[in-house]
């Protein structure tokens, strides 16, 4: 509980550490329609309709997402949490964010979050393929 009376629930990896990207309360979560930084989504509207994106930043309800290929993070795609679906986490998130940090040029950090976005479209594809092969 904080002073204020309000419940706080940690998003992230469930260490235990305090991760201040990931810190949100209940009422922040709602606010954001659950998309938090390390969120992966898909877009619901617009001209960018069923492109998937990793959120980098939300702030007033508007997430900031990026994709490595039409919006990297020099100048990120900004969308409203109503247009986009939840529909992954990016595990580790804080080290990847490091990593990104670490390489020098722009085309290095677009092929990382490019290879990102890939690895969760692989696993989704094979949940999928899964659950057809478990159907009668």
């Amino acid at each position: 509980m904080t002073m204020s009376g309000q419940s706080v629930i940690r998003a992230g990896s469930g260490t235990g550490q305090g991760n201040k990207k990931l810190d949100n309360t209940v009422f922040e979560l709602l606010k954001n329609k659950g998309v938090f930084p390390g969120s992966i989504v898909l877009s619901k509207a617009g001209h960018d309709i069923n492109r998937m994106y990793i959120v980098i930043s939300v702030e007033n309800k508007m997430a900031l997402l990026v994709d490595g290929i039409h919006r990297n993070r020099s100048c990120p795609k900004k969308k409203r949490v109503t247009h986009v679906k939840m529909i992954g986490i990016l595990g580790d998130y804080e080290n990847r964010i490091g990593q990104l940090e670490l390489t020098e040029t722009e085309s290095d950090q677009n092929r990382l979050i490019q290879e990102w976005l890939l690895e969760i479209l692989t696993k989704q594809q094979k949940k999928q393929v899964q659950q057809e092969e478990e159907e009668p």
